[in-house]
């Protein structure tokens, strides 16, 4: 970075005014969870519908399946739509960000044992695109002859081909080039 790079701060009373950029964080994790599963244990009999699990049984959450229920998202629950995490107020006609139901999103787990750094990474990841996009934005870099529908959707296919690993990987990234042109 240059000697003369001075960020420009985002205070605690700015962050609240960026929900859509939230709302961007927030549907990426939903379709493109980073922990496919979370393990836990019962620690006391649990009893779910007609099926009772004793206590310290193994559990496995499957956030992936969880995050693309259609009786939880909605029939659109497999398409890129971060406005499904904004509300707006009638009176204000300022948007916020809507909580999903308890053990819908699980970005980061739930309960006492959450991501302690939730809170980090929310803060980091609005900086960083605010400060990103304040002075870029980012274009496909299309092939010889392909057209900018081509384009995009050789993207969602790339993006569409993932595999859990440890955390979620693409696999061919190569296959799509970004660039960053500065705006203005």
């Amino acid at each position: 970075m240059s000697k003369n790079y001075t960020p420009t701060l985002i205070t605690q009373p700015v962050f609240p005014l960026l929900p859509r950029t939230l709302a961007i964080m927030y549907e990426t994790l939903r379709l493109y969870t980073l922990v496919p599963t979370i393990a836990r244990k019962t620690t006391e009999h649990q009893t779910i519908k007609n099926i009772t699990l004793p206590p310290n049984t193994s559990v496995h959450l499957n956030t992936t399946v969880v995050h693309s229920l259609p009786s939880i998202w909605g029939p659109d629950s497999l398409d890129f739509r971060p406005s499904r995490w904004l509300e707006s107020s009638e009176s204000s006609g300022k948007e916020t960000l809507r909580e999903p139901p308890i053990g819908t999103f699980l970005a980061w787990s739930h309960g006492p044992r959450f991501c302690p750094g939730m809170k980090m990474s929310q803060v980091e990841f609005v900086g960083v695109l605010y400060e990103m996009f304040r002075k870029w934005r980012v274009e496909i870099v299309r092939k010889e002859g392909e057209t900018e529908e081509d384009a995009r959707r050789s993207l969602t296919e790339v993006l569409k081909d993932s595999s859990p690993r440890l955390t979620l990987q693409v696999n061919r990234p190569q296959d799509v080039v970004f660039r960053y042109v500065a705006r203005g």
